[in-house]
């Protein structure tokens, strides 16, 4: 593709050579010829560059055969990365060796692709891609343009939204941990729930999303999910939340909307978390949080008051002796 073809799509001035060839997109670091890098931070302006994206203040200092100069950068380049973005073309609607009931209804347009396997009153949409060997167990339902790729379970009782995006090795609808002891012996809770993802949501890989007790396990739309996250039964997750990697939240536990979930975050069963609160990594959570707050630490509170006592802590060693002599006296 022709870098002034790119700028036009990008609707960025260009300067230098407007011939270039790009093949692709690289790191500032990784910069060759053919391939284009965004520059939105400072630590690059000063680099030799074949062609980048960029804005006008990071031009001064910085040497290139060709520049797209556009306003913001950094949102630009998801656009950049679309242009070069592979495809995949899937012609076939149902492969030769998928295992698919009689029962299921799949529209026009939909593919099921090698070895999938799709139990009975199973509902797919149109334009819904099913890679190799996911299975999808009764009574669920995938809608419209949702893909998932291979090796995705998909239990039964499972509702999924529109424009959805599932990693490999996902489970979603497993039962929930729910045991009791009684007399002795540990019992098993029946997992009769469902799941109800909602639209644009996306899942990373080895996901796990549990089946609720009763009622249902919600994801709301627009939330996005690193790869090793947990959700337990009849936990609900506001849209737009982003819930980053190794996080576990416990069961019937309630995040709001617009929340930034960092990673290795645990949130304890019935605990509440409000609307736009920021959890930071490693947050311990066994408490209701109130909406729009930073929690961080374990157990998690209030930010500033975690800095304070942490500041406190590190300043111990240097009032040391002091201490001792009040203590020995």
């Amino acid at each position: 593709m022709k870098i002034k073809d790119i700028a036009k799509i990008l609707g960025g001035e260009i300067l230098g050579n407007e011939e270039l060839d790009i093949v692709g997109v690289l790191p500032p670091d990784e910069n060759t010829e053919g391939y284009i890098s965004v520059i939105f931070e400072k630590k690059y302006e000063r680099g030799n560059y074949f062609a980048v994206l960029t804005s006008r203040e990071f031009l001064k200092h910085m040497s290139f055969k060709s520049a797209i100069v556009v306003e913001k950068p950094k949102e630009k380049m998801i656009e950049l990365l679309s242009l070069f973005e592979e495809k995949e073309e899937i012609k076939r609607k149902i492969h030769e060796t998928a295992i698919v009931s009689k029962e299921a209804e799949i529209e026009d347009g939909a593919y099921i692709g090698p070895y999938c396997v799709i139990e009975k009153n199973v509902k797919i949409k149109k334009g819904v891609k099913l890679l190799a060997f996911v299975y999808v167990g009764k009574n669920s339902f995938i809608d419209e343009d949702t893909i998932i790729f291979p090796f995705v379970s998909i239990e039964k009782n499972v509702k999924i939204g529109k424009r959805c995006v599932i990693h490999s090795g996902t489970v979603i609808g497993s039962d929930g941990f729910g045991y009791e002891k009684r007399e002795g012996k540990v019992v098993k809770v029946p997992q009769i729930g469902w799941v109800n993802i909602g639209d644009d949501v996306e899942i990373g890989a080895n996901v796990c999303i549990d089946r609720a007790v009763i009622g249902e396990t919600k994801v709301e739309k627009e939330v996005k999910i690193d790869n090793l996250v947990q959700i337990a039964h009849n936990v609900k997750i506001g849209e737009r939340t982003l819930i980053a990697s190794q996080t576990g939240i416990a069961g019937s536990s309630k995040v709001g909307k617009d929340c930034l979930i960092a990673g290795q975050v645990g949130i304890k069963d019935h605990v509440n978390v409000g609307d736009g609160v920021i959890l930071t990594a490693q947050a311990g959570v066994s408490k209701d949080v109130p909406p729009g707050k930073i929690y961080s630490g374990y157990f998690a509170r209030d930010h500033s008051i975690v800095l304070r006592a942490t500041n406190i802590l590190y300043e111990l060693p240097f009032y040391w002796e002091k201490i001792k002599k009040v203590i020995e006296k």
